[in-house]
């Protein structure tokens, strides 16, 4: 009886691994899907609502299936890690093919659903696709219509209903080790951290100051500077290149100075619900660095002589984003050469375009 008993155990034992074997290959074969909210075609402000409601029932339906893993980038909103912009990317609505792919592939999802949805008086015309996000071939496509009344949500919900079904038997096996909904999220936070950055290319006016002032006209030139995200939200460093031409005074001709800048900056960013308006960001940052360059004298010997010194900055850059990646830039910042007998400083104004990644 005894030996009954272990034999009993050991079988049960290896029923239970069984059983955790084929539901983890069960759980590696699900496919993950991103829905994006659907877009209001004609910008309809009493059925804006539909942009998250037909969303919302799809992620049900493919829930209740069993056989979809569902990204969901607004769960991570909250963690430490994060940059607005970024996710108003990822949650902003499209229905450009090859944007819903791009937007899959920074979350990990296989398959990305779309839509979009048109208002003509009392009645809308909703359709929906769901894209491979490694082919951007369309897996399923749906579309239907209804009253904008209490009847258009039993529209929405046969909608999803059918949509879900369609790609259970549509959508491709899932490669082996697909992403679970926890790594697709790792990655989006790896794309915030590492995959986010500023550039800036600017046109630059440096009013002098200081004992330089008086053999000193107002310098001209350009900028280019590089921010990227790393570890941290606030930590972010900052790169700065310049070239500025000054025409002299009295025994100035000519001066050029060049700047190299290595510093921190943090980015404070304003989002705006306006169709020409998408953001404002705000970037302070402190920076120092090598001055050096060439000042051409007219009487004293010799003509041209070369510097390096040290120099301090700090600044504010005012970024306005009309679209996802291009800005225009404005910005103003202090800069002081460190020199012994005449230290150079003064604020410099900046204007140009900006773009983020």
């Amino acid at each position: 009886m005894t030996s009954c008993r272990k034999i009993w155990h050991k079988c049960r034992f290896l029923l239970g691994i069984l059983a955790a074997l084929s539901w983890g290959s069960a759980l590696a074969q699900q496919k993950s899907v991103y829905i994006i909210p659907f877009v209001n075609q004609n910008h309809d402000k009493t059925s804006q609502y539909l942009s998250v409601s037909i969303p919302e029932a799809l992620l049900g339906a493919l829930k209740q299936t069993g056989r979809f893993r569902l990204v969901n980038p607004l769960s991570l909103l909250g963690q430490e890690v994060h940059d607005e912009l970024f996710y108003q990317d990822l949650l902003e609505p499209t229905f450009h093919e090859n944007e819903a792919v791009r937007r899959a592939g920074l979350v990990g999802a296989n398959i990305v659903v779309i839509g979009l949805f048109v208002t003509q008086g009392e009645r809308v015309q909703i359709q929906a696709k769901a894209l491979e996000s490694t082919t951007a071939k369309i897996l399923v496509s749906r579309t239907t219509t209804a009253v904008l009344d209490n009847s258009i949500f039993d529209v929405i919900e046969r909608l999803a209903q059918a949509m879900s079904q369609d790609m259970v038997r549509q959508a491709p096996k899932a490669r082996a080790g697909a992403l679970a909904e926890e790594d697709s999220e790792e990655i989006v936070r790896k794309k915030a951290l590492f995959g986010n950055y500023q550039f800036h290319l600017l046109g630059q006016g440096f009013l002098p100051q200081g004992k330089p002032r008086p053999f000193l006209q107002t310098g001209y030139g350009g900028v280019m500077d590089f921010q990227l995200s790393v570890w941290k939200r606030w930590l972010r460093p900052y790169l700065g290149l310049s070239a500025t031409h000054f025409l002299g005074k009295k025994s100035v001709e000519t001066m050029w100075l060049y700047e190299v800048s290595l510093g921190l900056s943090y980015r404070f960013v304003l989002l705006f619900d306006d169709f020409f308006l998408r953001a404002l960001c705000l970037t302070p940052f402190v920076a120092g660095g090598n001055s050096f360059g060439t000042i051409q004298r007219l009487e004293i010997e010799p003509k041209s002589h070369n510097y390096h010194l040290p120099h301090i900055k700090g600044g504010m850059l005012f970024d306005f984003l009309f679209t996802q990646r291009i800005s225009l830039a404005l910005g103003i910042s202090i800069s002081y050469i460190i020199e012994e007998r005449t230290p150079l400083w003064g604020p410099t104004l900046w204007t140009g375009l900006g773009y983020r990644l």
